[in-house]
This record gives C-alpha cells, structure tokens and sequence, in this order.
C-alpha cells in the first residue's frame, strides 16, 4: 500500500521541539473546534483519541517482543544455573 504522505507529516512532526510540538497542536484544534457544535467537537475529539490509541497499541508490539526475548533469555540462564546448582550439590553427597 502506497503511503499517502504520513510518514512525510511524521517526520516533519518529530523535527519540531517539544514547545513547537504542543502550540501547534493546541492551535490546531482551537481553529478546529470554533468551527463545530459541541457534539461535533466530542465526535470529533473521540474519534482522533481512537486513532491515537490504535496507533499507539500498534507501536508497543516490538517492545512487547524484544521483553519476551529478553524474559526467555533470563529464563534460560536460570535454567542453566538451577542445573549447575543440581549438578554442585548431587557432586558434594
């Protein structure tokens, strides 16, 4: 699927300092809002958190994995010492 200039708009989003960042969205939807009823605005409102959460969930996914890794890894050197520990004490009977 062709992107259709969201990775530009996100790029250009993670260029501007964190002050830049909130007035430009704070102004965004002050113009926004002045333009729509107050139901529009909680339709409007809701639906943006919506696509922020999805975006958000998507994004944790190669975090998700890299801490399973990172988990069955230390479980394995547990493994690995559990039976060192076995091995020490079946050697010192």
């Amino acid at each position: 699927m062709k992107d259709p200039g969201f990775s530009e708009f996100s790029k250009w989003l993670e260029s501007l300092t964190p002050t830049e960042f909130a007035t430009i969205a704070s102004l965004t939807g002050l113009v926004i809002g002045q333009f729509l009823t107050q139901s529009e605005q909680n339709a409007i409102g809701n639906w943006l958190e919506c696509v922020g959460q999805v975006l958000l969930t998507m994004g944790t996914k190669p975090y998700i994995n890299n801490y399973n890794n990172e988990l069955l890894s230390r479980v394995k050197d547990l493994e690995k010492e559990i039976e060192q520990l076995k091995s020490n004490l079946y050697n010192t009977n």
